[in-house]
């Protein structure tokens, strides 16, 4: 208790001479910054981007407990070559522990690791979703550096680091650098899932190799018939129309050209054959879930008249949400009769795949500019929620978290349930 809360209590005790006074003091109620145990994060210059994002991350515990896993590994010697990771262990304890006394951190570790990176703000509002995605390339740059063999021209950061190792009389180079201790092996990154791709031609039904590519986010299109509704958008809605069949018309198909070769004279090249062009049916699912799941919620479209226009939808988040929907499944687009198919078929999941709502970024404002806040999890209640912008954190109810407009939604993978077949 501070002096002048002390204060209060001497006079009340003074004047009422009774314990109730000072039960009033120590036990009323709540004044601003008294709640569920969450730091806020201090506001160096339009940095409200960047606290949103490491507080939407300091909510998910597999991505804490990643981090601290991984920092713990790293030897003590190269950790000044790694800015990033120093700065989001540092923000990411400091947020999680309780031996503090302090109710806000200061984050400048973070920007000097995104200076050195070659990312300055300026003193201006950047966008929360690019600064995530350069913070977790930058993180994953400085962990994987360090398992690979060294380009040459890192070696000018091999000489600078310990030989111990090293026998007598043996230079330092590409070779012996791999056999320094500080090589370790690096846990896999929890925000890392499978983006899987099908494309199936409409007319000769040959279906292309299927893509695979990784993500640590997916973005999400709001409808069109949502941007002036005042009513919330299911997620699921989100996300089902992100795995739903599209067709993309003119694609060159190489079955297509063996089947119905056509031959065209040019001054090019005469008598090359021309490979025909037909219609396909593409559709994206998830081949991997991560641990930890980043919704990316896209608002603002570009008009007809070439001014960009941010939508204010609401969207309803679950607490508890199943993606065993959305995972890559080959049903409907090996379809023969030409016609879309459906892009979920709930009769062949066995399993589903829950999630547990940790915390959201929104974006208060236009698509000239606002403020970011973060709705999360309390650090010592995940039962309980709470609204932080910058320094400032309120108690708030989950009625406000499940309906708001979301700009980023992060996820936690709790548990995999088996359905009967």
């Amino acid at each position: 208790m501070d002096s002048a809360n002390i204060e209060k209590a001497v006079a009340l005790l003074a004047a009422s001479g009774g314990a109730a006074a000072l039960a009033y003091v120590f036990f009323g109620p709540k004044s601003e910054g008294e709640h569920a145990f969450t730091k806020g994060l201090q506001n160096l210059g339009n940095t409200c981007f960047m606290n949103a994002i490491l507080q939407a991350l300091a909510a998910n515990q597999c991505f804490v407990s990643w981090m601290t896993e991984v920092f713990s590994d790293i030897p003590l010697e190269i950790k000044e070559y790694m800015p990033m990771s120093v700065g989001v262990h540092q923000v990411l304890r400091a947020l999680s522990s309780h031996e503090s006394t302090s109710e806000v951190h200061c984050p400048d570790d973070m920007l000097k690791a995104l200076a050195s990176h070659g990312w300055r703000t300026g003193g201006e509002e950047q966008d929360a979703h690019e600064l995530f995605h350069i913070v977790i390339m930058a993180l994953l740059h400085e962990l994987t550096m360090w398992q690979e063999p060294l380009p040459l021209l890192d070696l000018n950061i091999a000489m600078k680091l310990p030989t111990r190792d090293v026998p007598p009389g043996v230079a330092v180079n590409r070779q012996t650098v791999q056999l320094l201790p500080f090589r370790f092996t690096v846990r896999h990154n929890p925000l890392d899932g499978l983006q899987v791709s099908n494309m199936t031609c409409l007319t000769c039904r040959k279906q292309r190799p299927t893509q695979y590519s990784h993500f640590d986010s997916l973005s999400l299109s709001l409808p069109r018939n949502s941007w002036s509704s005042d009513c919330a958008v299911p997620l699921t809605m989100l996300l089902r129309s992100f795995c739903c069949p599209e067709t993309l018309e003119g694609v060159e198909c190489n079955s297509c050209a063996q089947r119905f070769p056509r031959f065209v004279a040019d001054e090019v090249s005469p008598g090359r054959a021309a490979c025909p062009r037909s219609d396909f049916l593409r559709q994206v699912s998830i081949g991997r879930l991560p641990r930890c799941l980043c919704l990316h919620v896209q608002r603002v479209y570009w008009l007809n008249n070439g001014m960009p226009w941010k939508s204010q939808t609401r969207v309803s988040c679950p607490e508890q949400l199943d993606m065993s929907p959305f995972v890559h499944t080959s049903i409907g687009m090996k379809a023969s009769n030409g016609r879309q198919p459906e892009a979920l078929a709930p009769s062949h999941r066995r399993r589903k795949l829950l999630y547990q709502l940790k915390s959201i970024v929104v974006h208060r404002g236009g698509s000239a500019g606002g403020h970011y806040v973060t709705y999360r999890c309390a650090s010592d209640d995940s039962s309980k929620w709470c609204c932080v912008s910058d320094a400032s954190v309120r108690d708030i109810e989950r009625s406000e978290v499940q309906a708001c407009a979301a700009y980023m939604i992060f996820y936690e993978r709790t548990h995999v349930s088996h359905l009967p077949s």
